[in-house]
């Protein structure tokens, strides 16, 4: 029933917060012939959480309330500091509301046009600023989306920081030709250079000792046919880790490596930084808060960083910040195959 309507929660106040689910909730995939809602569930569990809390004696409650975002993801449009676009838009410091406007994603649809979809006035969405004042701490329950946990059958993550997270478009321009009657040791092939450059991006990675990563996610060649020397590569590099400056150190590295692969292969490389997303420490004294209560229910947890970004990224500009994580089962994630058991959720909440 919490998927077909508002869920209206009275706090001690007499404020009314009201939260709608259904079209937010993500289906990934189905199990057992049932949809199984992953994304949802952390998110399900919070609510339940402070419904549940309502019973307990006034004075040893707090204020509450439960975020739902409307928006995930948003590197889809680059956004500035900004893994989550709609959380950002309320921070004390949002991003230039016209500098926003001009955002498209690869399909041309503006970024107003984008949140619009989802109710969201990009006009109005600063409005939402003065909820977020004065808040005590930000709390965010949420999946791994990695294998630690489930690997070591550990049912609660405390989570250290988020990673800062770069991203770079790079081209590679070649000259396309007649691959036929063009000899070999004459080809300015933009793919060869591109693929080079792939490699070059794991072993800088793999060169510094530490737990960063570096990835490249897209590739795109033209012209595109068999007997046509590739004469531009575009593509991606995305490096992650929870120190800034190593991040930086790591694309130094990369930029000279690319400089070398552009002589040998007679092929320039260009990279344009997009975006930078700096590293989120979580709050120490709500990480032991969040030990406390493992411990007070029985459960083992593990202190670990968050490989991916989050909406807690940007909370902790605004409040103290911690995150819990449950089992990812097998440690998949942006996958129909994803999936987060009822009882590992329940632990989370616990």
């Amino acid at each position: 029933e919490l998927l077909d309507r508002y869920i209206t929660i009275v706090m001690e106040s007499g404020e009314v917060f009201r939260f709608l689910e259904r079209n937010q909730a993500t289906i990934h995939g189905t199990e057992d012939g049932k949809h199984r809602f992953t994304q949802f569930r952390p998110r399900l569990a919070a609510l339940i959480e402070i419904i549940t809390g309502a019973d307990a004696p006034p004075r040893s409650r707090i204020r509450a309330a439960a975020a739902i975002f409307a928006v995930s993801t948003s590197c889809m449009f680059f956004m500035k500091d900004a893994p989550d676009a709609d959380l950002d838009a309320v921070l004390p410091a949002p991003p230039d509301q016209d500098e926003l406007r001009e955002r498209k994603d690869a399909d041309g649809v503006s970024l107003p046009d984008a949140i619009a979809a989802h109710g969201v006035d990009l006009a109005r969405a600063t409005d939402a600023r003065s909820q977020l004042e004065n808040a005590a701490a930000y709390l965010e329950l949420h999946i791994e989306q990695g294998a630690v946990l489930d690997r070591a059958k550990i049912p609660v993550g405390v989570v250290e920081g988020i990673v800062g997270i770069g991203w770079w478009n790079c081209v590679a321009i070649g000259f396309a030709n007649h691959a036929g009657t063009t000899p070999m040791d004459q080809r300015r092939d933009a793919l060869v250079a591109a693929s080079k450059a792939v490699l070059a991006v794991r072993q800088a990675v793999r060169a510094v000792p530490g737990r960063q990563v570096g990835t490249v996610g897209i590739m795109k060649v033209e012209p595109g046919a068999p007997n046509i020397i590739p004469g531009r590569a575009e593509f991606s590099v995305e490096l992650r880790d929870l120190d800034a400056a190593k991040v930086h150190r790591i694309w130094s590295d990369i930029q000279k490596r690319f400089a070398t692969i552009s002589k040998e292969e007679n092929v320039p490389i260009e990279c344009k930084a997009l975006d930078f997303d700096e590293p989120a420490k979580a709050n120490p004294l709500v990480q032991q808060t969040i030990r406390d209560a493992a411990r007070s229910a029985g459960l083992a947890f593990l202190d670990m960083p968050s490989g991916a970004g989050h909406d807690a990224q940007n909370a902790a500009r605004f409040a103290p910040m911690g995150m819990i994580f449950v089992p990812s089962r097998n440690g998949i994630s942006h996958s129909p195959l994803e999936f987060t058991p009822w009882p590992d959720v329940t632990n989370g909440a616990e």
